[in-house]
């Protein structure tokens, strides 16, 4: 079994390399109404692309989690 914690460091890392990607598409549709789920949807990474909290929904467990 691998390490949880390095695990969780790779995800982390692959949501923020695709991000890049996320942001072109929304980019695109901007002024358009859509709906998409995934996690790279990273409440931090949509902060630093200057997309207002008002215009999406997170849905991030607790800690506990």
């Amino acid at each position: 079994m691998r390490d949880p914690v390095v695990q969780c460091e790779e995800e982390l890392a692959y949501y923020q390399e695709i991000f890049d990607y996320i942001k072109e598409d929304l980019k695109k549709s901007e002024g358009n109404c859509i709906i998409t789920e995934g996690a790279a949807y990273l409440p931090e990474l949509m902060k630093e692309s200057n997309i207002p909290s008002h215009h999406y929904l997170s849905v991030t467990p607790a800690k506990a989690f």
